[in-house]
């Protein structure tokens, strides 16, 4: 029998550096299914990586879970100002990065990203995908999930290069990287992800809705 190989070295990241304007408080240290919001998903970062940080612009109000926290070096840069501050301090060149309002963050997927990252290492970017339609846009389009995807460490320069330019939006970088795209139909094969994977909490009613299950 052929030995397994061995783990990819991966650093991860939980992003709680948003304003929480909608929900009307630290979301990241809401309780959800009684713990907070934030250790929910750490534990499944701790599943992947031995090197997992925290970015916050209150470390005061994340101390208390006991990881290295990293502040962003351009104010007001949103998620990509997180991703390029954890990308200056993390150990290994691979970054796992997950939003702290993503309360069914899956291991699996991330196994699989990770897997994907083995078989081949140019790519800078991998990131699942959703089809994704609304009444303003009924025609279908893909939604790249930015907050549960990996980085590479070859993708700081050009962060660098958007912050300085006043650009906010993750998304701005994948025109000038290697994006491995994980569409639906390959991440939703995968056993034991959740459907609801990139639901996100926005609001107190958010939050309430997704502790419910859902029906069989």
């Amino acid at each position: 029998m052929s030995p397994s190989p061995a783990p990819i070295a991966v650093s991860a990241l939980l992003l709680c550096g948003g304003k929480s304007r909608r929900f009307g408080q630290e979301k990241g240290l809401t309780l959800f299914a009684g713990e907070p919001l934030a250790a929910r998903v750490l534990s499944a970062l701790d599943a992947i990586s031995t090197d997992v940080w925290v970015s916050a612009n209150r470390p005061d109000m994340y101390a208390q879970l006991g990881r290295p926290i990293v502040k962003d070096l351009h104010p007001d840069g949103g998620p990509l100002a997180g991703l390029h501050a954890a990308l200056l301090s993390i150990r290994h060149d691979l970054l796992a990065v997950a939003a702290c309002d993503m309360p069914f963050v899956s291991v699996t997927l991330f196994e699989h990203m990770l897997t994907l990252a083995r078989e081949r290492d140019d790519w800078d970017v991998i990131v699942p995908t959703q089809s994704h339609a609304s009444d303003r846009a009924p025609a279908e389009r893909l939604r790249y999930q930015t907050l549960h995807a990996i980085y590479h460490r070859r993708c700081l320069t050009p962060i660098a290069a958007l912050l300085d330019r006043g650009e906010r939006m993750i998304l701005r970088l994948y025109d000038q990287v290697r994006v491995r795209e994980v569409p639906e139909e390959e991440w939703r094969a995968l056993p034991g992800v959740d459907a609801r994977v990139f639901e996100n909490i926005n609001t107190p009613e958010d939050a309430r809705r997704l502790e419910v299950p859902p029906e069989d």
